[in-house]
């Protein structure tokens, strides 16, 4: 039931960064456009990672690598100012691009030869699967996905093609790409980011796709649950001061100017002091515990095994944010914990999402049956009685949202309708069970 989806409790995902000029940015734009701050820190995240697409990988302890990219569904109901949060977010990178083109016509017009490069914008707005491999050709290997409507789920949902696309640029595996009777073309680093701004319903629509579940594409989101402020906004708040501004532009293209190592050549590594790697084994080991069954991941075994893998790629970029030459030193421990405080408190989202892609439907019938049953308190139901009045809904979905009921113990099986039966043994079908709400039967109070 969507209604329940963005109902969460517990910190924000804001309370974990450390106090400095990143963190009070997004706390100015967020109080400044009263816009929930989780949304606002990770549209700010995504336009960091923009700006280190293709960029920086992170070297864990155990040799794996992992790069600096992430793939972020933000969902939030109509209303909740997505779209601002994403200008706010993309300015900067439009401002350099802006700059760079004109100083590569500058440079033209100067030795009156057109050889500079031609500096293509990596934001991919074709959202088929043979758009995304034309943007990756083009930008050499470089994609990303950021905005505040949710087209690229609606179209991964339509079209299983591009699914495979963007798992494999996330793995970083090589992709090829034919282009009718041209020259076939190999990359074979690619990479990509995205992060959406999607309403309940599509991110629901999405999740529950057969094909995005089963091609491991929905484990590798970073799911926010952002509740809404509509109702509860200030309207006498204060604009966004320029000092925070012109830091987030300042921080932005100082990550853009950093060179994009040639195709096919390995990343800017970044390393991690010696602290940071126990914090990561501390943290590995408590996750890796919780995926069995009945721990707190155990919805979801293969969203649980790459919360660690997004833990790394979060802490790579915050260590972008926090560090003028990220090359110079390594990622401390610091960082390290920001990115685990993260984690925990994006597994607690996860839950919540996974509980209603899981069981949202079921939970909706439930909420219809109780608000269809009291309407008799003092009668109970049945199945059958429930399918007769519910009718767009098939009694196998009734049953389950019964069982559902029951086993959140809001619904109690009545046996008292049994007792004017006469005879346990009697001819002819046994009686339906019937069924009343624990408030009504006296269980709970009302």
């Amino acid at each position: 039931m969507t209604s329940n989806l963005l109902v969460h409790s517990g910190a924000r995902l804001i309370d974990a960064l450390r106090q400095g000029p990143f963190k009070s940015f997004v706390q100015y734009a967020s109080c400044s456009t009263q816009i929930h701050p989780d949304m606002m820190l990770f549209n700010s995240l995504g336009a960091v990672a923009t700006a280190v697409n293709g960029k920086f990988e992170v070297s864990c302890p155990n040799g794996h690598v992992e790069p600096a990219e992430i793939y972020v569904m933000i969902v939030a109901v109509s209303g909740d100012r997505k779209s601002a949060s994403v200008k706010i977010a993309k300015s900067p990178i439009h401002r350099w691009l802006a700059r760079k083109r004109v100083e590569n016509q500058e440079k033209d017009r100067e030795s009156g030869v057109t050889d500079s490069p031609d500096l293509h914008d990596i934001y991919f707005e074709d959202l088929t699967d043979a758009g995304l491999r034309r943007a990756l050709s083009i930008s050499g290997g470089r994609a990303v996905h950021h905005e505040p409507e949710a087209g690229l789920l609606r179209e991964l949902v339509r079209k299983n093609s591009l699914i495979r696309t963007l798992c494999k640029a996330y793995d970083r595996e090589s992709l090829v790409i034919h282009r009718g009777n041209g020259p076939r073309i190999e990359i074979p680093n690619p990479s990509a980011s995205i992060t959406i701004a999607a309403q309940p319903d599509v991110a629901l629509e999405f999740a529950r796709n057969a094909d995005v579940r089963d091609s491991g594409l929905l484990n590798r989101f970073i799911v926010v649950l952002c509740p809404s402020l509509a109702g509860y906004r200030d309207v006498d708040v204060p604009p966004i001061p320029q000092e925070a501004l012109d830091y987030f532009d300042n921080l932005v293209a100082r990550l853009c100017e950093i060179s994009v190592p040639p195709a096919g050549r390995s990343r800017h590594k970044l390393l991690m002091d010696p602290a940071a790697e126990q914090s990561y084994f501390e943290f590995a080991r408590q996750t890796e515990a919780e995926i069995r069954p009945g721990g707190a991941l155990s919805f979801s075994a293969g969203w649980a095994s790459k919360v660690v893998g997004r833990m790394w790629r979060i802490a790579s970029i915050l260590h972008c944010i926090y560090h003028d030459d990220p090359l110079q030193s390594p990622i401390g421990e610091s960082t390290i914990r920001e990115a685990i405080s993260m984690s925990f408190i994006l597994a607690h989202h996860g839950r919540n999402f996974f509980h209603c892609v899981d069981y949202g439907v079921t939970m909706e019938i439930g909420h219809k049956i109780e608000l269809w049953a009291r309407s008799f308190e003092n009668q109970g139901f049945s199945a059958q009685e429930a399918r007769s009045a519910l009718t767009e809904y098939s009694l196998t979905s009734i049953h389950s949202a019964i069982k559902y009921l029951q086993d959140i113990g809001r619904l109690y099986e009545d046996y008292s309708s049994f007792h004017s039966a006469g005879t346990v043994c009697r001819r002819g079908r046994p009686r339906a069970a019937r069924y009343r709400f624990a408030d009504i039967i006296g269980i709970l109070p009302k």
